[in-house]
This record gives C-alpha cells, sequence and structure tokens, in this order.
C-alpha cells in the first residue's frame, strides 16, 4: 500500500513519515504520553505527517498485528500460505499477518477471514499477546463488574494480564471486553506488556 494513499475504505494506518515526538493532539490522551512516546521511539508505531497521533482513533486487527510484529521481534513473513480468505496478500499486512499465524499469534476465525479493517477489540488484542507470552506466572482471578462478558477463549489472557497490572479495568469495575482499542489504549497496553509499567 501506498504510505497515506486516501481511499473511500478505512484509512489504513503505516504511516512512515513522524516517527518524531511531540505530537500536538497528546494532551488529550495525557494518560498515554508516555508510552506513545516510548514506542515511537522503538519504531513500533508512529504519528501521521500533519504531526497528529490521533490517539482515540480505533486500531484495526491488522493494524496490530503489524504492531505486535515489530514491538516483539517476530519477523514479517513474505512466503504466503494465503490462509485468510479477506485477505488481499498484495497489501502491507500481508507479511504480519502471515507471520501472525505462523507463529500461533492470531489463527483467524472459524470462516477463514482475519477481520481485515474491523477493530481490535480489548479482549482480542490479549488473547493475541497470551498466545505469543512464554514463561506465564500464575493466574490471579481479578473481580470485573462484567465478567460474564468476557468470552470463554479470553479469559485466562484477560485475567492474566490483570494480574500482571499490563492493563486494568474502568473505574466502574468494567472490563468492557468487546470495546474496541483505540490507538492510545493500544499502544498503551503494548508499553506495559514490554516492560514500561509504571
Amino acid at each position: 500500500g501506498v504510505v497515506g494513499e486516501v481511499t473511500n475504505k478505512e484509512p489504513v494506518i503505516i504511516p512512515v513519515e513522524n516517527t518524531t515526538t511531540g505530537f500536538k493532539d497528546v494532551d488529550d490522551a495525557k494518560w498515554a504520553e508516555k508510552a506513545i512516546n516510548s514506542l515511537v521511539e522503538k519504531g513500533v508505531v508512529s504519528g501521521y505527517p500533519d504531526n497528529t497521533f490521533r490517539p482515540y482513533e480505533n486500531i484495526t486487527r491488522e493494524q496490530i498485528v503489524k504492531i505486535i510484529c515489530v514491538a516483539l521481534g517476530v519477523e514479517s513473513d513474505k512466503n504466503y500460505e494465503e490462509k485468510f480468505a479477506d485477505a488481499d496478500y498484495g497489501e502491507w499486512y500481508a507479511p504480519y499477518i502471515n507471520a501472525a499465524y505462523k507463529n500461533g499469534i492470531s489463527m483467524g476465525r472459524e470462516d477463514k477471514t482475519f477481520g481485515i479493517g474491523e477493530g481490535v477489540t480489548r479482549q482480542d488484542l490479549l488473547v493475541m499477546l497470551y498466545r505469543i507470552t512464554k514463561d506465564k506466572k500464575d493466574i490471579e482471578e481479578k473481580e470485573f463488574n462484567d465478567k460474564d462478558d468476557i468470552a470463554d477463549y479470553a479469559k485466562d489472557a484477560v485475567m492474566y494480564f490483570a494480574s500482571q497490572g499490563i492493563v486494568s479495568g474502568y473505574e466502574d469495575k468494567t472490563f468492557r471486553p468487546m470495546n474496541i482499542c483505540t490507538r492510545a489504549e493500544a499502544v498503551m497496553i503494548i508499553y506495559n506488556y514490554l516492560g514500561g509499567v509504571e
């Protein structure tokens, strides 16, 4: 994909022009500023050419897979098996979703789709990270008011990362597993995962 290419589809976020920090819109997300700056400096995520980071824009499933691969040093893989029916293997995300499949990070869905262009839910981001986590510690059961809303396949991942302090719930003691991750939220989780927990 061409960087900054404008189509009538959801914008593809692979900006490479702006790897400086000091974005003009990060004041709106002070809680994530340190995490954003850290991951931008590491080259894991970047801002837009207009010096914005757009912290509250939703992040898609293919975008988060690229971020996870880059952050955790998972090699992108161009030996495509073309496992996903909804993926265009000529697009920028192809080597990352392929690597994610081969490394067990994201296996796609029962209907053989990946969910290209769809927002990644909080629980699904944690499941992806949980699958690549070696040497897991004990899981401590955390109490969330909406615990029953967490999918069975995601319960261990959510409880593990909540007990490690890598992710937290909201002030009303909910976890909101089906909420779509924003760019700031996803960056915060990855930052904490990499050891930047305050």
